[in-house]
């Protein structure tokens, strides 16, 4: 009986090279694109954050300040213009003006400003339209802390216009980013203001006018 011979030959040098060589090409492509729908994924998903963020900070200062009211005891500098920081002075008579917006406000020493403060009611529930009792008011402030988050601070007045009780809250917030917001006077009743929010170098701004009531029939 004939026995067939089988051949030993097993892979030469060249061919695993070659076989290594396909595979880290293949190998380094898979990744490359792996990186880079990472990298699409990260850039989409700060985009989205930024934009939520500047978005639910305007919005909030937005439909807040559409609640401001005219504080009438700004007159005797019991509350108001008078007890902020920096202080808003009218020097001719009357001394106070009709407008809900505190700062910015035309007799503020700045113009373009970093916080936004206005009088809203204390209580909607019980509240006196032109009340002269300051604790018929509160004041409220947005600001931003620790370079990104809005905060809104509240302060109850007591009898003698002074700081009753303060409380404050986050309305808007951007982890591992930066918030900033800008408020500059246009009226007695209206803002221009913007909102930025940043992310891993992803930016979304937001600016338009804001108003105090009757400041859109300017």
């Amino acid at each position: 009986m004939l026995k067939t011979k089988r051949s030993k030959k097993g892979i030469t040098l060249m061919e695993l090279l070659v076989t290594m060589g396909i595979f880290a090409l293949m190998a380094g492509s898979i990744l490359a694109t792996f990186k880079l729908a990472v990298g699409y994924w990260n850039s989409g998903t700060s985009q989205n954050s930024a934009e939520m963020a500047a978005r639910l900070a305007f919005q909030a200062v937005q439909a807040e300040l559409s609640q401001a009211v005219v504080d009438p005891t700004t007159d005797s500098g019991s509350s108001g213009y008078l007890s902020i920081s920096p202080s808003i002075l009218a020097l001719q008579s009357p001394y106070n003006d009709p407008t809900g917006i505190l700062m910015p406000n035309a007799n503020s020493t700045q113009q373009t400003s970093q916080v936004v403060i206005f009088d809203e009611p204390a209580d909607p529930t019980t509240f006196t339209p032109g009340s002269q009792d300051p604790t018929n008011y509160k004041q409220i402030e947005y600001q931003i802390s620790n370079g990104n988050t809005l905060e809104r601070v509240v302060t109850y007045y007591n009898a003698a216009g002074g700081s009753a009780n303060q409380k404050t809250y986050p309305a808007a917030e951007i982890k591992n980013g930066t918030l900033t917001l800008q408020a500059t006077y246009v009226s007695a009743y209206s803002l221009d203001l913007q909102v930025s929010a940043e992310q891993n170098g992803e930016t979304y701004t937001l600016s338009s006018f804001v108003y105090a009531p009757g400041g859109e029939n300017q």
